[in-house]
């Protein structure tokens, strides 16, 4: 084993040697920081309870937290031993599977928590299951939540700088829209991803309902891993007055944009960049070469022609015509082809 220090575990139902490697890398590691990774289920719950009762009662060095486990065994005393004993805790990764009606409290005092990151789809209501210190989040990332959902964690961490929504899915706005809050206001995020679910992309949910004046970076970027976005299912032009109507309600300094993996015309990422002149980073990146195999151009459109990057040159006889003023930053990656000679040749 290498040096101490920080050492992370990960730990998976029946795997040979369980306690003996658990023992061992507790005695190696001593009293460094623990990152700790745990997928238990109760296919074998006697294993998923000795592996609880062995870190519980390190819990005191946990700094890191994946918990990917049933809700039975958030119930189980072994693990309500940590309670009150999570000093170090600064980022919580919760993956829930069940359902629960009573409050579970164990995360309540982490006074160091600043990340929280929930996954759960079916999640009924924020305050149903699992209660955290809200008040004292930096950061917070939400994955599979529905829209409403994630509506009501915006308001239960009002200190949030930093929000990511990872495949929200809005299906219950279209079939309840009357159950949706009024506009929100959020004052002191400053930063807001939105990972766009490939079976249901609408960002109107999501911007609707929000007014952030202190928003400076936001990130909108199709989703890794499943289903690629074509024109088909999402449409950028689409959602401009959304986005607009948003950044105008909001007068927010936005100094940073990032695009990821979406299907964009030049002329709507242009049409945006208009409502944005305060920009000084931009990003813009592609699918794949893999991905875009058996996509025309008319479903995956690149946004990356001559007409974009003559509207991002300087002219400097008239540097004020210029586009984006504040640009300090330009990250773009072209994989569809090699890069056309006549994009750079203006």
């Amino acid at each position: 084993m290498d040096k101490m220090g920080v050492r992370r575990i990960w730990l998976s139902e029946g795997y040979g040697c369980l306690k003996a490697m658990l023992h061992l890398h507790l005695e190696l590691s001593r009293n460094s920081p623990l990152y700790v990774s745990l997928m238990l289920f109760d296919s074998d719950h006697s294993v998923a309870l000795y592996v609880l009762k062995v870190l519980s009662a390190h819990s005191s060095r946990w700094t890191s937290l994946y918990l990917c486990s049933d809700v039975e065994l958030l119930k189980d005393p072994v693990l309500s031993s940590v309670r009150g004993n999570l000093p170090l805790l600064r980022q919580l990764d919760i993956d829930i599977r069940g359902d629960s009606r009573e409050s579970i409290d164990i995360f309540q005092y982490t006074p160091a928590l600043e990340k929280l990151s929930i996954e759960d789809f079916d999640l009924p209501s924020p305050t149903a299951m699992i209660t955290f210190p809200w008040n004292q989040l930096n950061t917070l990332v939400l994955r599979y939540c529905y829209t409403s959902v994630a509506l009501q964690y915006f308001d239960l961490a009002p200190q949030a700088r930093h929000i990511a929504l990872a495949r929200c899915q809005n299906s219950d706005y279209r079939e309840r829209p009357e159950t949706y809050p009024q506009v929100m206001h959020c004052h002191n995020l400053q930063s807001l991803s939105i990972n766009i679910d490939d079976v249901d992309p609408e960002l109107l949910v999501v911007f609707n309902f929000h007014t952030l004046p202190s928003l400076s970076r936001l990130k909108i970027s199709g989703a890794n891993n499943c289903g690629i976005l074509t024109l088909e299912e999402f449409s950028f032009a689409s959602e401009h007055g959304t986005i607009v109507s948003f950044l105008a309600r909001s007068r927010c300094h936005l100094v940073s944009l990032c695009l990821e993996r979406l299907p964009l015309r030049d002329n709507e990422v242009l049409a945006l960049l208009q409502n944005l002149l305060s920009l000084t980073e931009l990003t813009i990146h592609e699918h794949n070469r893999e991905e875009c195999k058996g996509y025309g151009q008319e479903m995956l459109p690149s946004p990356l022609t001559s007409n974009f990057f003559k509207s991002l040159t300087v002219n400097y006889t008239t540097p004020r015509s210029t586009l984006l003023p504040h640009l300090k930053e330009l990250d773009l990656l072209y994989k569809r082809n090699p890069s056309p000679p006549q994009i750079f040749s203006t």
